[in-house]
């Protein structure tokens, strides 16, 4: 659990308009992609190993890299691991199944 994104109160600058799909029926936060200090989005790691993003705000194909990168160099570190949350968020549902 990130404490950043779970201890701030006001925390509307740093999250996307509709942070629904980041956080599970009890409010807690699931996996999310920073860029530029704010939340842009969330992963999830699949059956398979292989891991699967989602951005929610749209910063530009350099985002788009850097995230792609950072998923890349994370599956080959779990190395097909895998990881299931107790508690996940839609996202997180949406992109294990997708």
């Amino acid at each position: 659990l990130d404490p950043t994104p779970m201890g701030w109160k006001e925390r509307d600058w740093y999250l996307p308009a509709d942070s629904r799909p980041l956080f599970d029926r009890n409010g807690n936060i699931g996996p999310t992609v920073w860029w530029g200090g704010e939340v842009v989005g969330g992963w999830a790691v699949r059956p398979d190993g292989n891991i699967a993003t989602r951005l929610l705000v749209d910063r530009g194909e350099a985002a788009v890299r850097a995230v792609r990168d950072a998923a890349d160099e994370l599956q080959s570190r779990l190395d097909g691991t895998p990881v299931v949350p107790s508690f996940p968020t839609p996202l997180e549902k949406e992109l294990r199944t997708a």
